[in-house]
């Protein structure tokens, strides 16, 4: 799984002129190279004699010869700036990356999940599946084995259900031990046979989910798809502490249903 965060980043902007001043510098440039021009001519004119024909060459060179060194300079000003005006958005496009990226997992954090409600696949009118997953004893590993276990089992569960969505959606860390994916364009058949491929492939991950189906004819935002998961999310971890204090076994899919 990709992460941005390992990627070094060198580039000092305090070494590098800022691009407000390009149009001056510009002017500046040109407006030099037009009095040297003219100082040049009148100089090179009034030095040599009035009835020879050299003051008329030399001022004409003069005036070809620094208008062009004036442009030249324009144009290294402006091959510089353009450079670094195409590293600055580099820049940008990586910090703006890095605040949406969940910096132990590698997944879109809750920020990337509230960007990507906007996309137009996730829009209502479009089938979609919300499923709101919860770790089950992240708290009792921390406290047993240490936080860096607990940080190593999300990261194992992050690439586990970025894996799983590959191709299929997307899947978002949004706090804490709790994991967003979306799956769009997908029937409630396939939605469910997800979920229960899910749960069986990652029988050594215990974790809670919930989830929200929306048809393409429901008019239902996926923020109220994701108040749905939710409700669904606390009415499995309810029957699975029923379960555990009754002493009796409950199916996977039987959780869900």
């Amino acid at each position: 799984m990709h992460n941005i965060f390992s990627q070094p980043n060198n580039f000092n902007p305090k070494t590098q002129p800022p691009l407000r001043h390009l149009p001056q510098k510009v002017r500046l440039a040109q407006l030099i190279s037009c009095f040297l021009s003219l100082g040049s001519a009148l100089f090179i004119a009034a030095a040599l004699s009035p009835h020879s024909v050299l003051p008329i060459i030399a001022a004409a060179l003069c005036g070809a010869l620094f208008p062009l060194l004036g442009w030249l300079g324009c144009c290294r000003y402006a091959y510089h700036y353009a450079n670094l005006a195409k590293r600055w958005h580099k820049i940008a496009q990586q910090y703006c990356q890095l605040a949406q990226t969940d910096a132990l997992t590698g997944l879109g954090n809750l920020a990337a999940f509230q960007l990507a409600a906007s996309k137009d696949c996730y829009a209502a009118g479009h089938p979609l599946c919300l499923l709101l997953i919860d770790l089950d004893g992240l708290k009792e590993t921390n406290d047993h084995f240490g936080h860096e276990a607990g940080d190593e089992l999300l990261r194992q569960t992050a690439a586990y259900l970025h894996a799983s969505t590959a191709g299929l959606g997307e899947a978002f860390r949004i706090g804490g031990d709790e994991f967003i994916l979306l799956l769009p364009n997908c029937t409630d058949n396939a939605a469910y046979s997800f979920l229960v491929k899910l749960r069986t492939t990652a029988a050594e991950m215990h974790f809670s989910c919930g989830m929200a189906y929306r048809k393409e004819s429901d008019g239902q935002s996926i923020m109220e798809l994701r108040q749905a998961a939710d409700i669904a999310l606390y009415q499995e971890k309810h029957n699975k502490r029923k379960t555990v204090s009754s002493g009796k076994t409950i199916d996977a899919a039987e959780a869900t249903a």
